[in-house]
């Protein structure tokens, strides 16, 4: 089996960010038993009509060496993303980042946290010098995407697959994001 190289660590881990009613969280490494908490806990609180009911994040991660995940005080884990790719993808528009999932604890029902997860998972894209963010969106969820500035289409080289709905978001886009969680940290 080929080995690949394992994606460079974020400067993310270890900054803090304080949001309203939800509490202080930072950036961690997704592991073991707090992963299988998630597989324990999160599904019976997924909405009944979305397409990942049946996501289990340890398999998930297995196959995707890029994972990072928002975790509160207590280490527990409240959002995940991750990406098959262990750098950028390079294609004729420039490095992308390729976001092949991300999900929010379903428990937490604040409209602001799921845009902060997504806000992260942009500056990682910008830590990583990409030039935007690619991601294939379930159907169900398009109109979060379109909010958080996203452009629906296939940029060249890039084959999401066909069931789900392909969007793409500029450096300028992610900057906007990034901007707004900062306005969220913590100062040391």
């Amino acid at each position: 089996m080929k080995h690949r190289p394992m994606p460079p660590a974020s400067l993310l881990t270890g900054t803090w960010w304080d949001l309203p009613k939800v509490g202080l969280l930072t950036v961690a490494t997704p592991r073991g038993s707090a992963v299988a908490r998630v597989d324990q806990e999160w599904p019976p609180d997924r909405p009944a009509h979305h397409a990942n009911l049946h996501w289990s994040w340890a398999a998930i991660l297995k196959s995707h060496p890029e994972a990072l995940a928002i975790v509160d005080e207590t280490r527990a884990i409240r959002a995940l993303w991750c990406s098959k790719k262990y750098r950028p993808l390079r294609l004729p528009e420039g490095n992308f980042y390729r976001l092949d999932y991300i999900e929010r604890d379903p428990r937490v029902r604040r409209p602001l946290f799921g845009a902060f997860a997504f806000a992260l998972a942009g500056a990682r894209a910008l830590e990583l010098k990409c030039d935007g963010l690619v991601l294939a969106s379930l159907p169900e969820v398009t109109t979060f995407y379109e909010e958080m500035g996203g452009e629906r289409r296939i940029p060249t080289g890039w084959r999401p697959s066909r069931s789900l709905v392909p969007f793409v978001f500029s450096a300028d886009t992610l900057t906007t994001l990034k901007e707004d969680a900062d306005g969220l940290k913590v100062e040391e």
